[in-house]
């Protein structure tokens, strides 16, 4: 989903492109309480390398998914992980990873 215009200039005032920003809402509760189901996240689709460390839009079996990713260069692996300890990390090669983008922002209600 893409970002609705009146948002664009706050985003720009980070340094951020709006032409190159999505938002999903999140499914699940695998990265709270980062992310809580239900919040919404904006992540930029220039990010696709996952380092430094961060959160990630990926596109997985499943569909798109956010997780944490790591870059191991001593393994030559990226670690996947979740916020959420109840789900288990897992290191996989680079190839097997599509990034979409790195998460940028949470939109929380208050």
């Amino acid at each position: 989903m893409n970002l609705p215009a009146y948002a664009h200039a706050s985003f720009r005032d980070e340094g951020l492109d709006p032409a190159f920003l999505g938002c999903m809402k999140m499914v699940g509760d695998s990265m709270a309480p980062e992310i809580k189901p239900g919040e919404w996240f904006v992540f930029d689709k220039q990010h696709t390398m996952p380092s430094p460390e961060g959160l990630f839009v990926i596109d997985g079996p499943c569909g798109l998914d956010v997780a944490r990713l790591q870059w191991r260069p001593e393994l030559k692996k990226v670690t996947q992980s979740r916020v959420n300890a109840a789900y288990l990390s897992v290191d996989l090669d680079p190839d097997a990873v599509c990034v979409v983008g790195r998460v940028v922002a949470v939109m929380k209600r208050v």
